[in-house]
């Protein structure tokens, strides 16, 4: 019962139904290729802003062996961004209220650039030119196809799948069903050097469906990767991450992603749906996150999808992050996913203005503890929270309640780990993902921001 929380995933079960839907249409087409083939965080009120004093950049990935590493030091910089945070190169510090502790030992992440600007964003849908490049590179140019059973010996033929991309604007009360699902989606199968790739790209952007996806799944034994951190014990063959690493750069510098960069990188599991949707299985594969990249500074990434909405906003509907995923298992290239292309444009040449890292870590040691307290409310839970970095980065936020557009600021995330302790607990629980935002404040204004609703 302690694991409820005061806002709810309503856009989660809505995402998880139409992903069903369209995971299931997959299943169908997957299963029938093989037949005909004869193959048998908590809520913030406006209240939530600290009132602060007038005179007042790595994350982790894992080395070759597996083990999470962090880069190596902090950013030193006797100009722009550093002078102006006046941050120190290793932040610490330790506190406790109610039930909840706090242990900080983290080195201070800043980008060594001049300074932040505003962007407006926007989503955006995918176009041909999208989908001929990575086409090129990843397909080697590769034509689409299904198979289909033809009358009246049913036996089944290759149709090719003319590869146009489309997007025809739906009603927000327009119901999707069997007869229109595949106005917006391009999908069919590709074979590359004898290996089969499922291609999807699903341009279905409405006012109440802000999650798209572009994604080339290898068909050989698993695929539909999920992140899941650190090296896990199931692993039969090591994976070389750092030549993975080297490779997935590669792809995306020949796919032309000039605005992009390595955020992050972990192990995928991976998803099967041979006998039942999304089954899990012990196989795993090495994968590398990316994100934009603006002004020389990088839009941080976190493991929040942003994929929550507050139970009193009517607004059924959520804005997930950009983001782009390259996987490689142990016989090469597994997945290629892109979810939620952005439209950015700058609002200004000016430099925001930028509180000091001092002024930062007063609000964080106020409202941390209120944000975990408001969390776990009157339950007696005992929590411990270990920051392990603190990063300076940019953020695509939004108005609550509007989908439509947002903007790119700095924020602070402080990462790290928490353990919860119950009575009824036989043991501790501990969620130490490498990508586990503990806390994210607005670095303009010292506001704390909720990555899970995006404002």
């Amino acid at each position: 019962m302690f694991f409820m929380r005061r806002k709810v995933r309503l856009q989660f079960v809505y995402n998880l139904l139409y992903t069903f839907y369209r995971a299931a249409l997959c299943l169908v087409i997957s299963v029938l290729v093989l037949l005909l083939a004869g193959c048998g965080d908590s809520i913030q009120s406006e209240e939530e802003i600290v009132i602060l004093k007038e005179d007042s950049g790595g994350q982790e990935s894992e080395s070759s062996d597996g083990e999470v590493r962090k880069e190596e030091s902090a950013v030193e910089s006797e100009t722009g961004i550093a002078e102006l945070v006046q941050a120190p190169e290793q932040y610490t510090w330790e506190g406790s209220s109610g039930g909840i502790q706090v242990a900080v030992d983290a080195p201070v992440r800043i980008p060594q650039a001049e300074g932040f600007k505003s962007y407006k964003v926007t989503g955006r849908v995918f176009t041909q030119e999208d989908y001929d490049k990575i086409n090129r590179v990843l397909l080697k140019g590769g034509e689409l196809w299904n198979k289909e059973k033809k009358a009246p010996s049913k036996e089944p033929v290759i149709v090719e799948v003319p590869a146009v991309v489309s997007y025809s604007e739906r009603q927000e009360d327009e119901e999707i069903n069997v007869e229109n699902s595949g106005e917006n989606w391009l999908y069919g199968f590709a074979t590359v050097e004898s290996e089969e790739y499922f291609v999807s790209l699903d341009n279905d952007l409405r006012e109440d469906w802000r999650w798209i996806s572009f994604t080339i799944q290898g068909t050989r034994g698993l695929s539909n990767y999920y992140p899941i951190g650190r090296k896990p014990e199931f692993v039969e063959q090591e994976l070389s991450t750092e030549t993975i690493r080297q490779e997935a750069e590669q792809l995306m510098k020949d796919m032309e992603f000039t605005d992009f960069d390595v955020g992050g990188e972990e192990y995928f599991g991976s998803v099967s749906g041979a006998e039942q949707l999304r089954t899990l299985q012990e196989k795993a594969g090495y994968g590398i996150h990316f994100t934009r990249v603006l002004d020389g500074i990088q839009v941080t990434y976190t493991d929040n999808d942003g994929t929550m909405v507050e139970a009193e906003n009517g607004a059924m509907c959520a804005w997930p992050y950009e983001k782009i995923d390259i996987v490689f298992d142990e016989k090469g290239f597994a997945e290629f996913a892109w979810t939620n292309p952005y439209e950015v444009e700058k609002q200004s040449d000016e430099n925001v203005f930028l509180l000091p890292f001092s002024d930062i870590q007063n609000v964080f040691q106020e409202m941390v503890f209120k944000k975990y307290q408001d969390f776990w409310g009157e339950t007696e839970i005992k929590e411990e929270l270990r920051i392990s970095e603190v990063r300076l980065g940019y953020m695509r936020i939004m108005e609550k309640g509007n989908v439509m557009e947002g903007s790119m600021i700095p924020v602070w995330d402080f990462f790290g780990s928490e353990t919860f302790s119950y009575d009824e607990m036989a043991e501790p629980v501990t969620e130490d993902n490498p990508y586990k935002c503990l806390l994210t404040i607005n670095a303009m204004d010292g506001t704390i921001i909720d990555r899970d609703l995006g404002y």
